[in-house]
């Protein structure tokens, strides 16, 4: 009963918890909603199959879209989507390493071209997958240009 008279965010997130714990999915779904919890709510409607009304939710922020990108990074056909809902919600680290696993060259550079932070992991990727050119590419951009121009000669690239 204090809980359900609570404006306490926190607390009816720690309740979300605790009903979703013992089954009672839809009344910690309402838990959730209570407490404006976008990332629980999205993560649940994911687990309860009920797509649609997540992906609604991943219009109000990031934390949804985080959570919506975990999910569909668990299906195989859905992988190009997800590595965008990363890169859209900032988990770039995490664009990458599902792009990568892939073998979505294309994607682990797009993701890698945001920041010169994360164009420098993604290089490495890309180099050790033996996309040299694309990894030149995100060497300058990450202001190592010793490292690109290490590349680009190994690799007999002249272009660089």
């Amino acid at each position: 009963q204090y809980v359900g008279s609570s404006t306490d965010s926190n607390l009816i997130t720690w309740w979300g918890h605790y009903l979703e714990s013992i089954g009672d999915l839809d009344g910690a779904l309402e838990a959730y909603t209570r407490a404006n919890d976008f990332g629980e709510q999205t993560r649940l409607l994911c687990h309860m199959d009920r797509i649609d009304e997540a992906e609604k939710l991943c219009l109000k922020n990031s934390s949804s879209l985080y959570q919506m990108a975990r999910y569909l990074e668990m299906n195989a056909n859905e992988m190009e989507n997800a590595v965008k809902m990363y890169i859209k919600c900032g988990a770039i680290s995490s664009a990458i390493r599902v792009a990568a696993e892939a073998g979505a060259w294309n994607l682990v550079w797009r993701a890698g071209s945001s920041s010169a932070k994360h164009a420098l992991y993604a290089a490495s990727i890309l180099e050790n997958a033996g996309q040299n050119e694309q990894a030149i590419a995100l060497y300058q951009k990450a202001g190592k240009a010793h490292m690109a121009l290490k590349l680009a000669l190994s690799s007999g690239d002249t272009n660089a």
